[in-house]
């Protein structure tokens, strides 16, 4: 057996038989075939696809080029949430210390920035020392010590889905269901969760841009974590504009640090996070989901998060003081307000658009994510929101204020923006953010 072989018959559209995925799986978490034949399968792939049974079996060996960590030595049951990928989302920051005040295990394996969307890992790692790069071991001990732990994907974990994770994102192979499907699930049941809620987005700053694709995307997610004894819910939500008023990787540390200080108690981002908060309690405790809710919103008044957050930053070496002083956060050298007239408006009205696709490029540009794996990231660097969707707004008014460290990237966002905003003279209805539950 040769890639060649399995190369042009996934190229033709032919069904991949369980020896030959797992030789591609192997090659890959073994590097014994070259990135541009990697790369090669994957855009075969994004374009003729993979069954659900090659999906079942691609996770399979992605899960089986790695360990699994076994949690059954803990006595709290576990849960954890995934998010698809989306602009400003950064939920998952307070959301696992909040999980944890009730007693349940949150283990998060979480992933850098992909194309236009952020990454968890990234903004983490806004605040000073901040480890993420805990051993299995460590993980583990964490998670029986707090409840909570939040790391990146070890060297052990996954293997072959580390290696595709990042040339996904340098190909443009992202926006495949079958390739997110294995990547999220083989992390999954490698890190020994048995409760997931996934945080579905749909729209024009998720790769899943449709309800049905975003459907078919659920349904394997589900069965494929059937198949591995995890309860899996998926939460199909709304990514056709940014979530909260900040993007960019301290900025959304200090929006998340905000909301476990009980500053933000409404809002997307307030209300996406109380939901899926009580989401997780609801499937792991097997609890009426709206009794869930007020439970979430009671604990985040209590401050208990907050102390649980500030726990989670000193066992994994971050700097604790960064929580109370963000001027101890990476930030920019260049502030600039961006005007209504700025981007090419000429009358004042309702922002009826604000593209989150766009919004997420122009973020990168000024340096909040990468164009390819190699790419470093300014923590420092992004975009405030200072009007969002549904506000009335005059020409002189600041809709956004960028933040960089590089003075040539600010026309580029710019130029993102103007086409990512529109204005109109009566005030629009807003989309429901909770699309559907699956």
């Amino acid at each position: 057996m040769n890639i060649l072989e399995i190369l042009r018959k996934k190229r033709d559209g032919k069904i991949l038989s369980e020896k030959e995925m797992k030789f591609f799986i192997d090659s890959v978490s073994h590097k014994t075939i070259p990135d541009y034949q990697i790369s090669a399968f994957l855009m075969a792939v994004f374009f003729q696809g993979l069954n659900f049974n090659e999906t079942s079996l691609m996770t399979k060996y992605m899960v089986e080029s790695g360990v699994k960590v076994d949690l059954s030595d803990i006595k709290l049951p576990s849960c954890d949430k995934h998010s698809t990928g989306g602009v400003g989302d950064k939920i998952s920051i307070p959301l696992a210390p909040i999980v944890s005040c009730f007693d349940i295990a949150v283990g998060m394996m979480s992933g850098r920035g992909l194309g236009h969307t952020g990454g968890t890992l990234d903004k983490l790692e806004s605040i000073p020392g901040f480890n993420v790069n805990l051993s299995l071991e460590e993980f583990k001990e964490q998670i029986r010590a707090l409840g909570v732990s939040m790391i990146g994907q070890t060297e052990q974990i996954a293997v072959a889905d580390k290696y595709l994770y990042a040339l996904r994102d340098a190909t443009c192979t992202i926006e495949s269901i079958p390739l997110i499907t294995a990547s999220i699930m083989s992390k999954k049941i490698a890190e020994g969760t048995k409760n997931l809620i996934i945080d579905l987005k749909v729209g024009s700053g998720a790769f899943m841009k449709d309800l049905d694709s975003a459907r078919k995307l659920g349904e394997y997610l589900i069965e494929v974590g059937k198949i591995n004894d995890i309860n899996t819910r998926c939460v199909l939500t709304n990514m056709n504009y940014p979530i909260g008023k900040m993007i960019g990787n301290s900025l959304e540390i200090i929006e998340s640090l905000e909301l476990l200080k009980g500053n933000i108690t409404e809002g997307d981002f307030y209300n996406l996070t109380v939901y899926l908060a009580a989401q997780m309690i609801s499937i792991t405790l097997k609890q009426d989901f709206n009794k869930s809710c007020k439970m979430v919103q009671n604990m985040i008044i209590s401050g208990k998060p907050l102390k649980k957050f500030e726990q989670l930053v000193r066992w994994q070496n971050g700097n604790v003081d960064s929580i109370y002083d963000y001027n101890l956060l990476p930030s920019a050298s260049i502030k600039r307000d961006i005007t209504l007239k700025m981007l090419s408006q000429h009358q004042s009205g309702y922002i009826s658009n604000m593209d989150a696709f766009l919004c997420g490029n122009a973020a990168n540009y000024l340096g909040a994510g990468r164009f390819k794996k190699e790419d470093s990231i300014d923590h420092g660097a992004g975009i405030v929101i200072n009007h969002k969707i549904g506000e009335f707004v005059n020409l002189e008014d600041s809709i956004f204020t960028l933040y960089t460290n590089n003075e040539n990237s600010i026309s580029i966002a710019i130029d993102c923006l103007k086409k990512a905003i529109e204005i109109s003279e009566s005030k629009p209805l807003l989309d429901e953010l909770i699309l559907e539950n699956m």
